[in-house]
């Protein structure tokens, strides 16, 4: 009966999610759009989210009939991927910020030989490193139609990265009131942006023992829940009363709260965006 139980929430959860998907449509992109893209990406992560929480809670209140336990394992399909998930996000904003420091080099590189920083932009876009190169290449695409700051602050938006940031204040800086010395001033920038990579990078391997711990423990909870749920049943019959449920919320709020205190130390902060004031296209 459990595996039934299983299949049939599991069904019912695909279904519901087929049936979003057709009546929202998946819209097509045009090329070189990378913001909508974004935004598609995240609806549809999330309506598969979303269906497997109804999943979740369907084969939970099929298995028990507690509503209680049901909510909470809808909840847990939402928040355990991010309690679960590796660092890899975290290492993409690090590759992130790496590449910002060495397209300063090579913007100060280029200058050097006598070009100008719209030329040096257009140069540098077809070689520039892979974590920004789409957002180097829209910046390229930009300058033949708009003026050099407006499209700096639209790059500094596409980056949303606070070293992206700092380099296109200089840039707009340089652009605007004809600084000297843009060339020093690149290889500084470069410089302090490559050390906030390694400051994020000892960070991250500071804070991979707390990640691992939380992962171990999420998955001997789980397992162990499961484990009574489908073994030992009769243990667990005191929470068929209404009273029974209320103490299970609240056991299950306390180890909710506990792991979201032990996910939110793992985290590293990243500063506020001073810079890269949004610029509409037109």
């Amino acid at each position: 009966m459990i595996l039934v139980a299983a299949a049939v929430g599991a069904l019912g959860g695909l279904g519901l999610l087929l049936v979003i998907v057709g009546l929202r449509g998946i819209p097509s992109r045009p090329a070189g759009k990378a913001g909508p893209q974004r935004r598609s990406w995240r609806s549809q992560r999330w309506l598969l989210r979303a269906g497997g929480a109804f999943a979740a809670a369907v084969v939970m209140l099929a298995v028990t009939g507690w509503v209680a336990a049901a909510a909470f394992a809808a909840a847990a399909t939402v928040a355990l991927p991010r309690v679960l998930a590796g660092g890899g996000q975290r290492r993409a904003a690090a590759e992130k910020t790496e590449a910002i420091a060495r397209w300063a080099e090579m913007l100060r590189d280029s200058m050097a030989g006598a070009m100008g920083l719209e030329e040096a932009i257009n140069v540098t876009a077809a070689v520039a490193p892979r974590p920004i190169a789409s957002e180097v290449d829209r910046l390229a695409v930009r300058l033949e139609r708009w003026p050099l700051p407006a499209a700096l602050r639209q790059f500094g938006m596409d980056l949303s990265d606070p070293a992206g940031d700092l380099l296109v204040a200089a840039l707009i800086t340089a652009a605007t009131k004809q600084t000297r010395q843009v060339g020093r001033l690149l290889g500084e920038l470069a410089v302090s942006t490559r050390n906030v990579a390694r400051m994020h990078e000892r960070v991250e391997a500071s804070r991979a023992g707390i990640r691992s711990a939380v992962r171990m423990i999420t998955i001997t909870v789980l397992g162990f829940v499961a484990g009574l749920i489908v073994l030992a049943r009769s243990y667990l019959e005191p929470y068929d009363t209404v009273a029974g449920q209320v103490w299970l919320v609240l056991v299950a709020g306390t180890f909710a709260g506990a792991f979201l205190m032990l996910g939110r130390m793992a985290v590293i902060r990243m500063p506020p965006r001073s810079f890269a004031v949004p610029q509409e296209e037109g």
